[in-house]
């Protein structure tokens, strides 16, 4: 899950602060000449509206908390088990 830390301010206006810029760094996604697919589009747009409904859902958080968990974009991997490195990358040969 995305997290955010919270920063100095009254707790909702943080929430908000945070919510508004996770919305402004995806506007593009909904942009007439975004390269998306009607498909990713709309997997975009479900993600924007979570974030626009997430002030609402906050009564499970208190203000106590250090960090607090956003909805996740689409593609995001950040919960996703590790990749297995144990197999060393190819070194490229000099020329």
């Amino acid at each position: 899950m995305r997290k955010f830390r919270l920063r100095t301010g009254t707790y909702m206006q943080d929430l908000r602060k945070q919510r508004n810029l996770a919305l402004a760094k995806c506007d593009w996604t909904q942009a007439a000449d975004s390269p998306l697919s009607d498909e990713d589009k709309a997997l975009w747009a479900t993600y924007r509206q979570a974030l626009r409904d997430f002030p609402e859902n906050v009564e499970t958080y208190s203000e106590d908390d250090d960090v607090i968990n956003f909805p996740n974009p689409p593609g995001y991997a950040g919960d996703q088990p590790m990749p297995d490195i144990s197999v060393p990358t190819p070194t490229p040969e000099p020329e």
